[in-house]
């Protein structure tokens, strides 16, 4: 094959005259002529693709949907490299997506989210997978792979997404196995060691009745934080999974069957942070008295001192069956069971190379879901009604081991409070003498606990075609759940008794005798203070409500409406799984959203643009948040777990989207996103500085509630000749500031950044071939991904975002 230099010259200087110089060497006749054949030039674009989507359990154009929502490709994605869920805010403004580990992934829509440090609360955007609602956001941090789309849906959707919602929903839908054979493949090789393969195979089994499709992937890449314990890199990608499909078609039967398998499983050197200056002075004395210094609070200098194994290992097994049987000529019924089994188990080290302690939370969750869904077209009238079911089996246990360090730094920092200069090689000897090293070396502190829910929900919505240019949509759903759960705590290990304060335990037997309780002054007691004594408890919950939506969408032109809708979300309220102290309640209420919504979306210019824009208005009630345990212990809780419902809290913004076909073939694509988030009831809210709930943030912004975020990109398609094509792309998102912790501490603040990534790729239309380049973060911003509270309240964690990165793709098709 001879290439067309003229063509790629050409090519060359539509990109900039900084390259003509590095192609005038190739020899060009100028004055040739190219004929047709020879340049076989790809298809111009006149129009932009029309976007269908089943956000409303129906094919639909995403123009005619009353709802702001943002639809992903999963070409485009592929195109740009996003296969990690964090990837999305790229492309989706108001959405934020934290991923500290996989167990603590989290999403917010419009600032509305919820931390998944405690497992009795739910998220607030629901996540589905091909229609089935994945209980726990950790579900997604899989790779995003053979996809159709992403449905991201802004806004409470309490109808025929009834599961808790009440922020928005997020609809990752997978690509159907094709009646035609088909082979892809791609691999991506980057720096830090950067190595991620994907496949996929599809095609009949029999003709045109049964066809099959199985995808598989793996990813990896060096950590990019040293430890300077022991040279190693730490925050490495470790995944790889697969997802296997059938689609049955009867001949002679209108039914159709769908069968999903997946599995996925990562097992990685995560997560490992830094504190984040500035550190509390009761750390940093605790600190000096062992003579100790930290690694670099700065979290750019990609920093550990871990002197124990950093872990996190989780695993999905998956399994979905859709039956879809028309009933008639304007019913059809859809049965949609489900099945997920999700686990995971985590090590955090205590990011210091001091022998103080081990934390983790395994955590697993299984859930079996059933749903019957009976669409009906009337002509006027198009209606859905629908009973769902689900069971949940949630199960976890925190988990502590206490190292020989321990009570030196904790004892040894109220020792320096009091006597300034104090460090362990002054007074270590007779705080051993007192409590020797080996009093709490290897006791484990653990709280296991479980839960069991059901849920039961009715829903119906129609859509009524009023008038010729007026559309009434109406939905009601009812909701009822049942929860049980059960938390305990205990310590076992060490040696207690090696300590002469353990004399100090006959003291219960006194008590007993004269009727005082003299446990407080105990050894037993001191320790109880210092990690945590016995807990148990056992809780029920039961509660229902009702959600539901009225839209009218008003049509001016074929390629033009606009809308408004009012709707109602709701969230289970339920059973707070952790240790609760008088303080903290062991139930919380449930979160309500009431949601305006105006709108507008049209198709124009022949269809080479594209606009849509949305204003909205939300009231929420009794917003789920975490806070931290009020317990005296003199080693608190290195998370925030104790759940508390904020008054109240309002979001107002607006939402603008365009997609725009340029000449000279470029297309254009924004969006941009304001957000007032606002607690406007919070007096109940954590203090840094007095570590209890008294502090008053009223009128403040939410946290992980970034006030504007947008996104521009840039895209380009080129024939070179002989079905070559070159295609480019650059894209550059923005979010600005926001906190990252429930109660705006100072440390927990993540200043504004911009992402820009570019992409080239050279494509052989007939031979299917694909090879190229791309550059992640091109600028190299410094940036925090997330930050994340630690020692209770007050200090912080803060994780870096990736530096530049830059790569190579190569990928084929056949046939």
């Amino acid at each position: 094959m001879t290439l067309d230099w003229c063509a790629l010259q050409n090519a060359i200087a539509r990109y900039g005259r900084v390259l003509i110089a590095a192609a005038c060497w190739l020899p060009c006749d100028s004055g040739a002529q190219t004929t047709a054949d020879e340049l076989d030039p790809v298809a111009t674009v006149v129009e932009l693709p029309t976007v269908i989507v089943t956000s409303r359990h129906s094919q639909e154009r995403a123009l005619d949907v009353p709802i702001s929502l943002v639809t992903l490709s999963g070409d485009d994605l592929a195109a740009a490299g996003l296969s990690s869920v964090t990837d999305l805010p790229q492309r989706v403004p108001g959405l934020t997506v934290v991923s500290v580990n996989p167990r603590l992934t989290t999403f917010s829509i419009r600032g509305l989210g919820s931390s998944s440090q405690n497992d009795g609360i739910e998220s607030s955007v629901g996540l589905f997978v091909d229609g089935i609602y994945a209980g726990r956001a950790g579900n997604s941090v899989f790779d995003l792979i053979d996809l159709e789309r992403i449905e991201v849906l802004r806004g409470p959707q309490g109808t025929l997404y009834g599961k808790n919602t009440t922020a928005g929903a997020i609809h990752v839908v997978t690509r159907l196995p094709t009646q035609s054979f088909e082979v892809q493949g791609e691999s991506r090789l980057s720096e830090y060691g950067g190595e991620q393969f994907r496949g996929t195979v599809s095609g009949p089994l029999v003709d045109d009745e049964l066809a099959a499709r199985l995808t598989g992937y793996s990813t990896r890449r060096d950590g990019l934080i040293e430890n300077r314990f022991d040279g190693q890199t730490l925050n490495n990608r470790d995944k790889a999974g697969a997802r296997g499909q059938l689609l049955w078609t009867p001949s002679g039967r209108d039914l159709v069957a769908r069968l999903i398998t997946e599995y996925g499983r990562g097992d990685e050197s995560c997560c490992a942070y830094p504190l984040v200056a500035p550190i509390r002075p009761n750390v940093t004395v605790r600190d000096d008295y062992m003579e100790y210094t930290r690694a670099s609070s700065d979290p750019f200098d990609r920093e550990a001192d871990s002197d124990l194994p950093t872990r996190a290992f989780v695993e999905l097994s998956a399994a979905s069956l859709e039956l879809v049987l028309p009933l008639g000529s304007q019913q059809t019924l859809t049965s949609l069971s489900g099945w997920r089994d999700w686990h995971s188990v985590p090590l955090s080290d205590d990011g210091t190379s001091l022998r103080l302690a081990a934390f983790g939370t395994a955590n697993g969750q299984q859930q079996f879901s059933q749903e019957l869904r009976l669409n009906r077209d009337d002509g006027a009238f198009k209606s859905v009604a629908g009973l769902y079911y689900l069971h949940q089996q949630l199960e976890g246990r925190d988990r502590a081991v206490l190292g020989d360090e321990l009570v030196q730094w904790t004892l040894g920092g109220l020792i320096r409070e009091r006597v300034p200069g104090a460090t362990r090689r002054d007074v270590g000897l007779a705080l051993d003498l007192l409590i020797p090293p080996r009093t709490l070396d290897g006791m484990v502190v653990q709280a296991p606990y479980w839960q069991h829910t059901d849920s039961v929900a009715g829903f119906a919505s129609t859509h009524w075609q009023a008038l010729d240019s007026l559309i009434v949509d109406l939905g009601l759903r009812y909701t009822h759940e049942w929860k049980l759960a059960n938390v305990s705590r205990s310590r076992s290990g060490g040696d207690v008794d090696a300590s002469p304060l353990a004399l100090t335990n006959n003291l219960d037997v006194l008590g007993n005798l004269i009727g005082v309780d003299l446990s407080g002054a105990t050894f037993n007691g001191l320790i109880d203070g210092l990690v945590g004594g016995e807990f148990s408890r056992r809780d029920r919950y039961s509660e229902g409500n009702v959600s539901g939506n009225v839209a009218l969408n008003y049509t001016l032109t074929p390629h033009a409406s606009v809308y408004g809708s009012v709707a109602r979300g709701y969230k289970s309220g339920g059973i707070n799984l952790g240790v609760t102290g008088e303080t903290v309640k062991p139930t919380f209420k449930p979160e309500t959203v009431n949601a305006y919504e105006l709108g507008a979306k049209a198709d124009l210019l022949q269809r080479r643009l594209s606009l849509s824009g949305a204003l909205y208005y939300s009231q929420v009630r009794n917003y789920q948040a975490l806070t931290f345990n009020e317990d005296k212990a003199l080693i608190p809780d290195p998370r925030q777990t104790n759940l508390l419902n904020v008054g109240r809290v309002r979001l107002r913004g607006v939402e603008l989207q365009a997609d725009a076909l340029l000449p000279a073939d470029l297309r254009l694509r924004a969006a941009l996103a304001y957000n007032d988030a606002v607690t406007v009831d919070f007096r109940n809210a954590p203090d840094e500085d007095t570590r209890r709930n008294d502090r008053d943030l009223s009128g403040r912004q939410l946290y992980n509630a970034p006030r504007w975020s947008g996104n521009v990109g840039l895209s380009h398609s080129l024939s070179l000749g002989h079905s070559l094509v070159l295609e480019s792309g650059v894209d550059t998102s923005y979010r600005s500031d926001t906190f990252g912790s429930v109660e705006r501490g100072r440390s927990s603040r993540i200043e504004g950044y911009t992402l820009t990534d570019l992409r080239v790729d050279v494509r052989s239309e007939r031979q299917g071939w694909v090879v190229g380049a791309w550059v992640r973060n091109v600028f190299d911003e410094q940036y925090l991904a997330a930050t994340q509270a630690l020692y209770g309240v007050g200090d912080y964690g803060g994780f870096a975002g990736d530096p530049r990165i830059i790569g190579l793709r190569f990928g084929w098709t056949l046939p």
